[in-house]
């Protein structure tokens, strides 16, 4: 007989200094899973590890600041080999809410009036109201692939006569946080990808359960947070560089190095996003 092995959850449970806290003389249970996983010791520790050497903005010529950027950089690669990416396709952000409605206002400058953007019936509202919002102010028409309520599935069969070739944009959740439900990107993306859309797909609820690979779901722009799966409170953005390369975010350009009191704008690209039609 094959012996059984026990799991070491006593093990695990005692890595996260969450699960210690006590309520009334008795442990806690923490049941808020969409608002995101306790961090582990060694989590914590590395958090406080880059606090206590010094933080510093990139950039700059000495050592706290190059150490930061190494940090970064450290992140990206490990971001891109999570989703199988780039790292030079990978960005920071408060969260995947924010990011997702910062990557909305640079999109929509490519939309006109009487473009069209198809959701879904079972999203997170960050990818609801995100590209929901800027397709009010440019005109442009917002479909929905409808929840079937029997199911709690999307109804997939109805997306061929939701895509047309004014059809912009694509977003789609990889998983529900309401009931679990999993979705096929990968054949909603390439429907999508045959009419010329770019696909947005909110992975934050997939992430911690399943690996989630970007080339072979065919995802063009990728949303993250890292505190749903024992990370720091922040989001992530994976991007394709050819679409990257031309989003019109607005931020403000880097102090210039070359004289103090005026800062030269940097002049973002007018050209537009490459198109998924072939």
């Amino acid at each position: 007989m094959t012996d059984i092995v026990k799991y070491p959850i006593d093990a695990l449970r005692a890595r996260f200094p969450a699960l210690k806290r006590t309520y009334k003389d008795r442990t806690v249970a923490y049941f808020d899973s969409p608002g995101g996983a306790q961090m582990p010791r060694e989590v914590i520790d590395a958090m406080m590890r880059c606090m206590e050497a010094g933080r510093a903005n990139i950039h700059c010529h000495f050592p706290s600041s190059d150490e930061t950027m190494k940090k970064l950089e450290n992140g990206r690669k490990a971001i891109a080999a999570l989703f199988n990416a780039r790292p030079n396709e990978v960005s920071y952000g408060a969260n995947a809410t924010t990011i997702m409605f910062q990557v909305a206002r640079a999109l929509m400058h490519e939309w006109n009036a009487g473009d069209e953007i198809v959701l879904t019936e079972m999203e997170h509202h960050s990818n609801l109201d995100s590209w929901r919002t800027a397709a009010e102010e440019k005109g442009v028409t917002a479909k929905y692939i409808p929840v079937d309520p029997s199911t709690l599935t999307l109804e997939m069969g109805k997306l061929p006569c939701l895509l047309s070739p004014k059809t912009r944009l694509l977003a789609i959740g990889l998983a529900s946080n309401v009931t679990g439900t999993i979705n096929d990107v990968k054949e909603a993306s390439r429907q999508a990808h045959a009419v010329g859309a770019i696909v947005a797909a909110d992975a934050v609820h997939a992430i911690p359960h399943f690996f989630v690979d970007r080339e072979e779901l065919g995802i063009d722009l990728l949303f993250a947070s890292s505190y749903k799966f024992f990370g720091p409170h922040m989001g992530m953005a994976v991007i394709r560089k050819e679409i990257l390369e031309h989003l019109r975010v607005c931020k403000v350009a880097p102090a210039s190095t070359r004289r103090s009191g005026w800062k030269r704008v940097r002049k973002t690209s007018r050209r537009s996003p490459p198109s998924r039609r072939r």
